[in-house]
């Protein structure tokens, strides 16, 4: 997983969090007018694997056809967090439709082409620990906008979970909202027997640090999506955003566009701590496969070149963290090594190329978004072919000395 970003309020609840920062673009996100962690954590809030409810599956709440039998009354003051849906699985579906901009998409439906069965795995897995998806839905939208909080998109984070003074990790949304789902029916909520969302946010966003936090969820989401006209979705708003592939579209593990002398000549000329193990640090690329070319643009991206203020202090190259703390390495080398293996991890597994490696590494810089992360991935190739053009024109502009 890819570095945490700096939080605005970083004595948040584990749960929710002062939202007033966001509270402007609440009534947009269910509006159709509009388009492994473990640890303690705060005082009211200990983030906990261990459930009660078990995860079961072949359920078939929700018709997913575009109308649902209404459960849940649009008026009420409190809802119950587990119980049949309150709303169709289409229902679901077009919040996410109508707002293509969500980084969920670019894990559900890669290709771009958005379509109401990519989010079936979500669905689902709300479903099998009983919980109302209109609840998680509810949820996901007040604590990260879905998902396009920038802070939070890196971390896929379906419900803001902060184990301890960090927030937690995922390698998916998936395997976020599988966490969110344990937490919530964990035994500080269901197993205590606090099933009414009444009782859970108390618990959840404590009122000393999140005022607002239970009404916001009600007359800003909950509220406004039940009232909603219940018909599908057909047609987006507009053409959802996608990855644009460049060419050539750089692999990661590849041959070398630039040798050492361009290699070296850069870090010297921008003045980068990095400099000084030049000649370990091109090779530390070609060992693993990697091209160099490629493991320079990342770092000119993520760091500076090494000049970011901090940077010195970690040694590392692209950034990466564990547990939302960032990753310190004793020399250049060694975090440019790890580097060169991060994409080999299962999240990786089908992707080879920039253009299918930023959306996973999920650069904080490009803001998680499609349009952020276009312009990372274009910004990339652009340094990258700067150089292989420099290697064909002038193959020996520099020596290291």
């Amino acid at each position: 997983m890819k570095k945490t970003p700096k939080r605005k309020n970083a004595n948040r609840s584990r749960g929710g969090g002062n939202k007033a920062d966001r509270k402007d673009r609440a009534s947009s996100i269910l509006s159709p007018a509009t388009d492994s962690i473990s640890g303690t954590a705060a005082d009211t809030d200990s983030f906990s694997s261990s459930t009660i409810v078990t995860p079961t599956s072949n359920l078939s709440f929700g018709d997913g056809a575009g109308t649902s039998q209404r459960v849940a009354d649009p008026n009420a003051n409190d809802y119950a967090l587990l119980g049949p849906p309150s709303i169709s699985f289409t229902e679901f579906a077009n919040v996410f439709l109508r707002h293509p901009e969500s980084p969920l998409w670019l894990e559900a439906s890669p290709s771009g082409q958005h379509q109401a069965a990519d989010l079936r795995p979500y669905w689902n897995k709300i479903l099998s620990y009983h919980i109302d998806p209109l609840i998680a839905l509810s949820f996901f939208a007040h604590e990260s906008t879905l998902g396009r909080d920038a802070a939070i998109a890196p971390l896929h984070n379906w419900g803001n979970l902060k184990p301890g003074d960090h927030y937690a990790s995922f390698l998916t949304w998936l395997a976020g909202l599988d966490a969110w789902c344990q937490h919530v029916t964990g035994p500080l909520y269901i197993g205590a027997g606090n099933t009414m969302i009444s009782q859970i946010v108390p618990i959840y966003a404590p009122a000393f640090e999140n005022p607002g936090y239970y009404s916001d969820l009600l007359n800003q989401y909950i509220h406004p999506f039940l009232r909603e006209d219940p018909q599908p979705v057909y047609a987006q708003p507009s053409q959802p955003p996608s990855i644009v592939v460049p060419d050539p579209n750089y692999a990661i593990y590849a041959n070398p566009t630039i040798n050492l002398t361009i290699f070296g000549g850069v870090l010297r000329n921008v003045g980068s701590p990095a400099y000084d193990e030049v000649e370990d640090c091109y090779n530390a690329c070609t060992d693993n496969g990697v091209n160099p070319a490629v493991a320079l643009a990342f770092f000119a991206l993520e760091s500076n070149y090494g000049t970011d203020a901090g940077a010195i202090d970690h040694k590392n190259w692209g950034d990466l963290s564990v547990g939302g703390q960032l990753k310190t390495y004793a020399t250049w080398k060694d975090g440019l090594t790890e580097w060169c293996n991060h994409f080999r991890i299962p999240a990786y597994a089908n992707a080879q190329t920039i253009s299918q490696v930023v959306p996973i590494y999920q650069p904080s810089r490009a803001g998680g978004t499609v349009d952020g992360y276009n312009r990372y991935i274009a910004s990339l190739h652009d340094l990258i072919k700067g150089w292989a053009d420099q290697l064909a024109a002038t193959p020996n502009v520099f020596a290291p000395q």
